[in-house]
Formats: C-alpha cells, sequence, structure tokens
C-alpha cells in the first residue's frame, strides 16, 4: 500500500460519464521511486466503490499497449493512496476554492507527451 507522500501529483480531476453518470476521479502521477513502475507517468481512475480503481502507465498507453499482465497495475497497492489524494482534492476545492493554474498544468501534461512523442520517434 502506498501514502500519499509516495506519489508526485501532476494533475487531478473529478470527472462523470455525461450529466448523470457515476462521478470519478482521474489522477496523473508518478511514483517517488518504484523499481517496477520507475518514473512512467501514471494513470489512476479512481470510482468512489471501494476496490473500484485502475492504475495504467500512460507511457504505456500512448504506444497502445492496453493489455493485460503488460499495462496492468494491481488498483489495491495503490488504492489508499489515490483516495487520500482525492479525498484532500475534493476539500480543498469544496472549502478553499481557488482557481487553479490550467496553464501550468496544460504546460507540464504537453511537456511529458513531447517527451513521449519523441520516445516514439515522433509519432
Amino acid at each position: 500500500m502506498l501514502s500519499t507522500r509516495q506519489f508526485k501529483v501532476i494533475a487531478i480531476d473529478n470527472h462523470r460519464n455525461g450529466i448523470s453518470g457515476i462521478p470519478f476521479h482521474l489522477v496523473l502521477f508518478q511514483l517517488a521511486e518504484d523499481e517496477d513502475v520507475g518514473k512512467d507517468v501514471m494513470l489512476g481512475i479512481v470510482f468512489p466503490e471501494g476496490g473500484a480503481v485502475a492504475v495504467l502507465s500512460v507511457n504505456k498507453l500512448v504506444t497502445g499497449d492496453i493489455r493485460f499482465a503488460s499495462n496492468s497495475w494491481r488498483g489495491d497497492w495503490f488504492e489508499s493512496g489515490l483516495r487520500d489524494l482525492c479525498k484532500k482534492y475534493d476539500d480543498d476545492r469544496f472549502t478553499h476554492y481557488k482557481p487553479y493554474d490550467r496553464d501550468k498544468e496544460t504546460k507540464q501534461i504537453e511537456k511529458i507527451l513531447k517527451k513521449m512523442k519523441k520516445a516514439l520517434g515522433g509519432v
């Protein structure tokens, strides 16, 4: 199990499918240090129901790798830390609403995507 201090959050947001869909959080993150994950950018998808967490490597997603056992990670290993981050995000968002710097966040994501594109040979 991972604690929140082991996550380096790149971006976090809350979504839902359509106007009446089940809400979920998306968390783009890296781990401080981990031999299996390395410095991959990871995507955590956190649904309200306990045990409903998916984690994928963004680096592998951009190559089209969605295969089980290749780009699959134990959601239960990440769940506690991701849920804590999502709760903090919601608490901050609703109790101390401050607009965040979307431009800064977008630049960080664009930088990551540029590196991924370069690694893929400019695809």
